[in-house]
């Protein structure tokens, strides 16, 4: 199986129509590269906030900063909010979308992530399209990070694999990567590949970068003997949200096998089972 992950601009779009231009745009040039599965990043709702639906520091204080407002976001309940990023309109967008694009092109496709409510709860994660454009499953993130635990977004444990055309596909979203045991259950499930859809939110584009901390793939492919494809997105959304893309492939020894030629430009990139 081939395997295409995508580093994505966040453009803003205003209607239905534009969204699935750009997203098709992707898909096609991931088909015409004979790939099998197309993968997007984590919030790639950021992309249509207001669409409607018509068919700094120094290294040594980064790291106390980042803890002190992680410790005060948890304390705020910010639940209203999700009437700003969680509405119907998002999802329905997003699943039509790749409903669609997965049938025209015959392709399997995970959306990258989006915040649905399901029974009064919130969540943030991933559907999973078909060949045929049916949903095939959905899977939802466990590591939360201050501001969507601010939000009220409930958490899920389950290092379920999907099954995608004859492969295990297991699927950690984010900070998910970062919790050993949650890749290792996923891995003792049958999970041959893991994908790892994820934002890189930056206050500013020079803001520090820690290689060791922010690549836990790398040790968590190393330690379960499994590939991991990890896009982001990339580039301005607004003045103060930065997205570097840090996007990369390892494959099962922790090896990087592929990255982007930019931090700041779309790209894809791809993988083949083969050289896992």
């Amino acid at each position: 199986m081939k395997i295409a992950i995508v580093q994505l601009n966040l453009n803003q779009y205003i209607h239905y129509s534009e969204f699935c231009k750009h997203m098709e745009s992707l898909v096609k040039k991931a088909k015409d590269d004979n790939s099998d599965l197309i993968v997007f990043p984590e919030d790639i709702n950021l992309c249509i906030l207001w669409a409607k639906y018509d068919k700094f520091a120094s290294k040594s204080i980064k790291p106390v900063l980042e803890h002190v407002f992680e410790f005060l976001i948890t304390k705020i309940n910010l639940s209203w909010m999700t009437s700003l990023i969680a509405t119907e309109h998002q999802k329905n967008i997003i699943e039509s979308t790749f409903s669609y694009l997965s049938k025209k092109y015959s392709i399997n496709i995970c959306s990258g992530s989006y915040y649905e409510k399901i029974s009064g709860n919130l969540y943030n994660l991933c559907s999973f399209y078909d060949r045929s454009g049916n949903l095939i499953d959905k899977r939802f993130k466990y590591k939360l990070v201050g501001i969507e635990k601010a939000w009220g977004v409930k958490s899920v444990y389950n290092p379920v694999p999907v099954l995608v055309d004859s492969l295990k596909v297991g699927l950690a979203i984010c900070f998910d990567i970062n919790d050993p045991n949650y890749i290792k259950d996923m891995v003792d499930n049958g999970s041959e590949v893991i994908l790892v859809p994820s934002n890189g939110y930056r206050i500013f584009p020079w803001y520090p970068f820690d290689e060791t901390k922010e690549t836990p793939h790398r040790q968590r492919a190393l330690e379960n003997n499994v590939p991991i494809l990890r896009p982001y997105c990339c580039g301005w959304l607004f003045p103060g949200l930065y997205f570097r893309g840090s996007s990369e492939i390892v494959n099962k020894k922790g090896l990087v096998l592929a990255k982007p030629s930019s931090k700041d430009k779309e790209q894809i990139l791809y993988f083949n089972m083969e050289d896992a």
